[in-house]
């Protein structure tokens, strides 16, 4: 019959110390003994030591050594050396080289021995309780909770980038203004500036993107009121467009739409920063940007609409386009992310345009409100 407890292997060159400790402790522990360090290497997977214990001075593989073996291939098994006096050199390279839980001078104290053992196994058993705890709670925790989870650190981290995202666009605006302004030595300086930040701007909507990814795999749905998301939009936007055009609301709605807020508030902002930009490339200060909500029969509509100078018509099938953009030190990240978001919320955006009217749609489903 097997002995399920946990190992002690002892291991000493000399036979009438290996008896004697065989005689000493198995009465109370699981002991196995080896004459080498390597015949303990040879059956190490076989015997799987809880506690190994190791005389310092042996021929070949010193006590030392195999505790270092020992600790690479077996990392949980405690580590034990028997050592003499003289040799506090060798203990301490055993402390360094093996990492052991202990070290005995001999002739050592059978009690204490023995107690250091007992606590030795011990602490091996509750080791390997908390990693089956672990190892059960992982395999065994609901699956919905591990969505939940991915879920609401997508819409914490949609909402911190949401605001970030606005700040390195402004940024950006403000150096590529700085740069037409200056020459010379500043100007350069200004231009690692700019690709720092288009870089910033790269990096915020990559992590956008990563959220929403988390959204899905968390399959938690999110929902948001767009009319809330609109008014929320335009109080952010409004001191970044004021002296260039005005932003109006129309439209009223209890509505429901499938997408989390900050990622429909991001989509808003690219819209808006992009219509607002035109606007103020045109050297206008009296735009207006007009953001329409309507219902209709199967979803919910936001129209945004600019009297800016509109888009080339060879050009308006291309705003889409990943890293397109007509703006001299743009991104041309902003409308391919803001498509992606709509779409992974099962919606679409489309794009009309002719000089002094550009219309943005948002299509998005409509949703019950979440109860």
């Amino acid at each position: 019959m097997s002995d399920a407890r946990p190992l002690i292997l002892y291991v000493d060159d000399e036979e009438a110390n290996r008896q004697t400790f065989r005689f000493l402790y198995e009465e109370q522990l699981h002991v196995a003994v080896a004459s080498s360090g390597e015949e303990a290497l040879a059956r190490l997977d076989e015997l799987a030591p809880a506690v190994l214990v190791a005389d310092q001075r042996m021929p070949g593989m010193s006590g030392s050594e195999l505790c270092a073996q020992v600790r690479m291939r077996r990392p949980d098994t405690l580590r034990i050396i028997l050592t003499a006096y003289a040799d506090a050199n060798a203990a301490v390279d055993a402390i360094n080289r093996g990492a052991v839980h202990a070290y005995f001078h001999k002739p050592y104290n059978e009690e204490e021995l023995r107690n250091r053992l007992i606590d030795a196994v011990s602490l091996v058993v509750a080791r390997r309780e908390v990693a089956a705890l672990e190892e059960r709670l992982l395999r065994d925790v609901p699956e919905r909770v591990a969505r939940a989870m991915a879920a609401e650190i997508a819409h914490e981290l949609g909402n911190v980038l949401t605001g970030l995202g606005l700040s390195a666009q402004v940024l950006g605006d403000e150096l590529t203004k700085m740069r037409d302004a200056v020459t010379g030595k500043v100007s350069g300086s200004v231009e690692r500036c700019i690709e720092r930040s288009d870089h910033v701007l790269a990096c915020v909507e990559q992590l956008v993107g990563f959220t929403q990814r988390l959204r899905d795999d968390g399959r938690s749905p999110e929902h948001c009121e767009p009319h809330r998301v609109l008014r929320s939009t335009a109080r952010l936007i409004e001191p970044r467009v004021r002296g260039t055009c005005a932003i109006v609301l129309h439209g009223e709605s209890e509505a429901w739409v499938p997408m989390a807020a900050s990622a429909l508030g991001q989509v808003l902002i690219n819209v808006v920063l992009n219509a607002a930009q035109a606007i103020e490339e045109s050297g206008r200060d009296d735009g207006l940007i007009d953001l329409f909500l309507e219902e209709k029969d199967d979803g919910v509509v936001i129209r945004v609409v600019d009297d800016g100078p509109g888009i080339p018509a060879d050009l308006v099938t291309r705003v889409f386009e990943p890293r397109f953009t007509t703006r001299d030190g743009g991104s041309g990240l902003g409308l391919d992310l803001t498509r992606r978001l709509v779409e992974d919320a099962r919606g679409r955006i489309e794009v009309q345009s002719r000089p002094g009217r550009t219309e943005m749609a948002i299509w998005l489903p409509r949703e019950n409100e979440p109860t």
